[in-house]
């Protein structure tokens, strides 16, 4: 007897779960050698709707053999349907083959016609939402946390309009031309995450660690991170360290030396799973291969394959991945360049944008940099009425943010719209 058939059998009366050959589609075809235990089960189901006890079962089959099931259940179901599969192909081919000897094209003719009979069945998961209490039971536990989902931005203003990012199905994307604040955007990020309590886990292909490690360095104390650099005097950097040193902050950083020159999805899963990070930043996604990655691929298909592996990564271990890009200039109708870079703008991959969920652009404005949230597949984005972005005034050196408000957040606050008042009045005269 099958042991699959065995199997199944065994596990609807311990379990006494028909639902799991209804749902399954499993007919006698699956159980050639049980057919008559099945076929009572299935008669026993349509009158009473209930699965009979093993004492019953076992008077009408006392020679059944009963046995402890721990496989699970979606192998036992492949098992058998591959079982179905094999016995029809055996059956076809040896028809057609006798078909063959007397005529090829009667032959073909036969096999052509049946090859619908031998389409694999695939067991597909699904989810009844209407019956499922899951989100439910999730929802209740973000209640006793509600920021527990999210790990802070950097970025007071962001955070605010994003939340943070989002720990699982998170492929979160900072867009930018280069040398404009990717990196300095990243480094913050990282360095707030660690503050706040998060294991961080941060790869950076182009710098050395000791590099991005005066980079948090200066986005914590705003000490000069070129002065660290070049060994100048900085007085109270060494007090700082003995703080960090006591503390239970992590920040793993891993560059390209420690990859050995190849960073693949796969390497950056085993990243995270060795530091047991809560998040993992990546300065650079470009330098990322994905899992099966050929020369042959496209660098369109070679960046979008690397981000729908990383936003899967991220759902099964429910962690954020962070990633910086580069963006093409993006020109309008006119051939001037826009001031916003949208999704459509990522070097290399429109696959890769469709696979983010949420992407930020930074620009240069004057001497400010600006914030647009260009795509965000959980609430607002540049369409909304954020579409001006947020402004900062940027000091790189000591890695020091200050937010220049709009002309409609300063009438929203009462304070500054009176000090801009009171300006007004003052200066009336001045132009």
């Amino acid at each position: 007897m099958s042991v699959a058939e065995l199997q199944l059998i065994n596990k609807v009366l311990t379990d006494k779960d028909y639902s799991l050959i209804e749902d399954n589609s499993i007919t006698k075809e699956h159980l050639p050698q049980v057919e008559k235990e099945f076929k009572f089960l299935a008669d026993f189901y349509s009158q009473y709707k209930s699965v009979p006890d093993k004492l019953t079962f076992a008077e009408k089959f006392p020679k059944f053999e009963f046995i402890e099931v721990n496989q699970p259940i979606k192998s036992i179901i492949d098992e058998l349907r591959e079982q179905a599969l094999f016995r029809r192909a055996v059956s076809v081919i040896n028809e057609s083959s006798g078909l063959f000897e007397q005529n090829a094209n009667l032959g073909a003719e036969f096999l052509l016609s049946h090859l619908d009979y031998l389409q694999p069945t695939y067991n597909i998961p699904y989810t009844d939402i209407m019956h499922d209490t899951k989100r439910l039971e999730e929802w209740k536990e973000k209640q006793k946390n509600p920021e527990g989902s999210f790990i802070p931005l950097p970025l007071k203003e962001l955070q605010d309009m994003l939340y943070g990012y989002q720990r699982g199905e998170e492929l979160f994307l900072w867009l930018a031309k280069s040398g404009v604040g990717k990196s300095f955007t990243l480094s913050m990020s990282a360095e707030a995450a660690s503050k706040a309590g998060y294991r961080v886990a941060l790869i950076s292909p182009e710098m050395q660690t000791s590099t991005i490690a005066y980079r948090i360095d200066s986005s914590r104390t705003h000490f000069n991170n070129m002065s660290m650099q070049k060994g100048l005097l900085i007085p109270g950097y060494e007090e700082y360290f003995d703080e960090i040193l006591k503390s239970d902050e992590h920040i793993f950083v891993a560059d390209s030396n420690d990859f050995g020159g190849d960073i693949t999805v796969s390497q950056c899963k085993n990243f995270v799973k060795q530091t047991k990070a809560d998040i993992l930043f990546i300065d650079g996604l470009v330098y990322v291969k994905p899992d099966g990655y050929n020369h042959r691929m496209s660098m369109t298909d070679y960046m979008g394959e690397a981000g729908k592996q990383l936003l899967t990564f991220s759902n099964e271990v429910k962690i954020p991945v962070v990633a910086v890009v580069q963006s093409q200039r993006n020109k309008n109708k006119n051939g001037d360049e826009e001031e916003i870079a949208t999704s459509e703008n990522i070097f290399g991959s429109y696959q890769l944008a469709q696979a983010a969920t949420r992407i930020v652009s930074i620009n240069r404005t004057a001497s400010a940099l600006k914030y647009s949230v260009v795509k965000n597949r959980y609430g607002l984005d540049h369409q909304s009425s954020k579409s001006k972005g947020i402004l900062y005034n940027c000091d790189w050196s000591t890695m020091t943010v200050t937010h220049i408000p709009d002309l409609e957040d300063i009438k929203k606050d009462d304070e500054m719209s009176e000090i801009a008042e009171e300006a007004k009045t003052k200066f009336k005269y001045a132009f």
